[in-house]
């Protein structure tokens, strides 16, 4: 089996997406309504901070990952997803770990598995160091039934 990387570095590929940033959150409603209203072909999804996304309708970020783990043969329980907006939900509630970052909403933090540190603490690299290091937390290995 070709490595992801091979592939993408074959034919990379680069998602259509608008990002729209407002000054306020009126202003964000009111053009996700105007653009939902007037093209039925995109989506429009409200990210943290002000943020619109303008996507092709029917795209998003867990469709992407399940395209590769099926093109690639990966199991749903290989799959670690970080993540700390609205949209990365869905990835959280679906990957084998789930892990939200410490500046994530409490939404998001409920539904992961494990919760590292926030951006400004270097959270991403703090998982990985200690995932690998095998210091799970308890609640994760038990979800995993690696101990009782």
């Amino acid at each position: 089996m070709d490595s992801l990387i091979d592939k993408l570095e074959e034919t990379p590929v680069s998602p259509p997406k608008i990002e729209v940033i407002f000054d306020n959150n009126i202003d964000l409603f009111d053009a996700r309504k105007a653009i939902q209203e007037m093209f039925h072909e995109v989506n429009c999804i409200e990210n943290d901070k002000h943020l619109l996304e303008i996507v092709p309708q029917g795209t998003s970020k867990l469709k992407g990952v399940l395209y590769l783990c099926d093109r690639f043969n990966i199991q749903r329980e290989e799959v670690v997803m970080i993540g700390s907006g609205k949209d990365d939900l869905p990835l959280i509630e679906w990957a084998g770990l789930g892990v939200a970052m410490g500046n994530a909403s409490a939404k998001l933090k409920h539904a992961a598995d494990w919760i590292t540190r926030s951006n400004n603490e270097n959270g991403v690299s703090y998982m990985v160091k200690e995932h690998f290091r095998k210091q799970q937390p308890i609640e994760f290995l038990k979800k995993m039934n690696l101990i009782k």
